[in-house]
């Protein structure tokens, strides 16, 4: 399943909109946000003048989540910011107005430029290439006339405002004009579903849709590729609360840590690495498209992972028995001479550096046995486990965000142990970016 393959279709007012869409002169297939009316109260009666369909690229469900996939269809219905994120993000858009009664091109454009230009002056963004854009918006329309059933077509990109027309719902291969300016673009879809748009129903079926069918896809997708994981016979579910935490997260990926002595190579633990599913989305603004390969042999990718202001979690379950001072040993050696290099070391860091060697040093970690750690954006929070249990509260908090970010690089980091769990994270992100496409 992806992102967009349970969109269903709308009619309003006996017009229909079809589940996806391609804008004309496009190559993507765009699924529909959400569907209404235009109308205004005329003497006591509420008289309709258009149906408007509003179509989105799928990778638009993912930007949205991670600022808005835990807010209600109401909360959604009531945020401007919700729908400007719509209008002003960096993916194609397309609207489909169709003729319930007739309008003359003239009045349609005068009618939508008048609007954006008053919008512009509010905001100071009104200039010499807004009002040319205003022209050449009223000129495209001159010479029109829409009669009921016909269509007037946008696809909203960002850099261009592309126009089309359609005597009936068909959408026709080539556009009748363009005009180059991204704000002319945004203003058209704000006038629709912006603070004053003209379609409150098909912003509420926008709030709608994206609530209850994309963003539950979209967590199914998730669920779907971001599944449990064995290794060496130990279990990582595919979704875990840290102890003291009121969040699951989900399982990036898992991988062993391995090293060769004397001609064999030795198996010391298994890791696996779990994130909050906000970073996905965070995450594919900058590395969506890129090859497993190639986010597999990229520091920056990983780092943006370790770095990142969401939590993550980490369970170090152990293949062999170690001690805790042998565990906090490797780890802070490591950690300091990372430090130093980045030429961050400082008194900080070895004060949590010497509370991390307290918290392990009366530890024994016998074979099935777990280290826990919480990397949040405050500080590193410390548990441990008999088993793969997560217990419910933890042993030790240190507040140091380098100590935090420090732990985790050191298992996924340039140098980090577990190149495996590395090639897993790598593999099933990319794997997620391609559902959700």
């Amino acid at each position: 399943m992806t992102v967009g393959s349970v969109a269903s279709g709308m009619d309003v007012e006996g017009v229909a909109f079809s589940a996806t869409v391609t804008p004309p002169g496009s190559t993507k297939e765009l699924v529909l946000g959400g569907a209404g009316v235009r109308g205004l109260m005329i003497e006591g009666k509420f008289v309709t003048f258009t149906a408007i369909g509003v179509y989105i690229e799928k990778s638009i469900v993912p930007h949205l989540a991670l600022k808005w996939k835990d807010s209600t269809a109401e909360d959604l219905g009531n945020r401007v910011d919700f729908y400007m994120d719509i209008v002003t993000c960096p993916y194609e858009k397309f609207t489909r107005v169709t003729l319930i009664l007739p309008l003359s091109g003239a009045q349609y454009s005068e009618k939508v430029s008048e609007g954006c230009k008053a919008a512009w002056e509010a905001a100071g963004i009104y200039g010499e290439a807004e009002a040319k854009a205003i022209e050449q918006f009223k000129d495209i329309f001159q010479d029109q006339n829409f009669p009921p059933c016909s269509s007037i077509l946008f696809t909203i990109s960002p850099t261009r405002l592309v126009i089309a027309f359609s005597k009936d719902g068909s959408i026709p291969e080539k556009a009748a004009a363009v005009i180059e300016n991204r704000i002319m673009a945004e203003g058209v879809l704000a006038s629709i579903i912006g603070k004053s748009g003209v379609s409150p129903p098909a912003k509420a079926s926008i709030a709608d849709r994206v609530s209850k069918l994309y963003f539950p896809e979209l967590d199914h997708c998730f669920a779907t590729v971001l599944n449990g994981v064995e290794l060496e016979g130990i279990a990582f579910p595919p979704t875990v609360r840290p102890p003291g935490g009121t969040k699951d997260l989900v399982l990036g990926g898992a991988g062993v840590r391995q090293l060769p002595i004397q001609g064999k190579v030795i198996t010391f633990t298994t890791i696996g690495v779990y994130i909050d599913s906000a970073i996905v989305p965070y995450l594919a603004n900058k590395w969506r498209g890129k090859t497993i390969e190639e986010l597999n042999d990229s520091s920056d990718f990983f780092m943006d992972i370790v770095t990142c202001e969401y939590e993550k979690f980490t369970r170090v379950t152990m293949i062999l028995p170690l001690t805790g001072i042998q565990y906090s040993e490797k780890v802070t050696e490591g950690c300091k001479a990372a430090w130093e290099a980045a030429g961050i070391y400082g008194k900080a860091e070895a004060e949590a550096i010497e509370e991390f060697k307290q918290a392990f040093k009366d530890q024994n970690f016998p074979p099935g046995s777990s280290i826990l750690f919480t990397i949040s954006p405050t500080g590193l929070a410390i548990a441990f486990s008999e088993d793969c249990s997560i217990p419910e509260k933890g042993r030790a908090v240190i507040k140091s965000r380098v100590l935090a970010q420090g732990v985790l690089a050191s298992i996924i980091g340039k140098h980090g142990v577990s190149p495996a769990a590395r090639a897993s994270l790598a593999a099933r992100l990319s794997q997620v970016w391609t559902a959700t496409d």
